[in-house]
């Protein structure tokens, strides 16, 4: 796990945003309403790896000085940047937490594990995610049955 004890602004001057976020779990802290809040999830080990490598020089990876991090809006303007760069503007952030949501209901996940990872704030959220995730399995199923139905009839 990782959370405030990470590098700060200077180490990661020059580092795309979006090589510091590209795996689906991260420690984030995010500002809301003057009050710091931290998110904590699995870090992978190749961004643990990688943090491991820079110096330790405040309390958050990505932060506007030593003390505080960055805002919400400022990290999606970096992230639009890094998208105009590399010709990703149909991405959008929200769009990555909706996918893990989904790809975790789909790998069987519960739904409380899926909100540590996402950090909603109320189930209801997650259960919208899992119900679609249970769409797609099911429609799935079901076009397997039609198949193997057709099949059959043709014996």
């Amino acid at each position: 796990m990782i959370a405030h004890d990470a590098p700060g602004p200077t180490a990661l001057e020059g580092v795309p945003v979006f090589q510091a976020t590209q795996e689906p779990h991260a420690a984030l802290t995010q500002a809301l309403d003057q009050i710091s809040v931290v998110s904590l999830c699995a870090c992978p080990a190749k961004l643990k790896d990688y943090l491991a490598t820079l110096p330790r020089t405040g309390k958050h990876i990505l932060a506007k000085n030593l003390t505080q991090p960055f805002s919400k809006r400022r990290v999606q303007k970096l992230v639009m940047d890094v998208r105009k760069q590399i010709g990703a503007t149909e991405f959008v952030i929200h769009g990555w937490r909706y996918n893990a949501a989904v790809e975790l209901a789909e790998a069987g996940c519960s739904d409380t594990e899926i909100q540590a990872v996402t950090g909603h704030k109320t189930l209801a959220m997650v259960q919208k995610y899992r119900a679609q995730a249970n769409q797609k399995r099911l429609s799935k199923s079901a076009q397997a049955k039609r198949t193997e139905q057709k099949r059959n009839e043709k014996r």
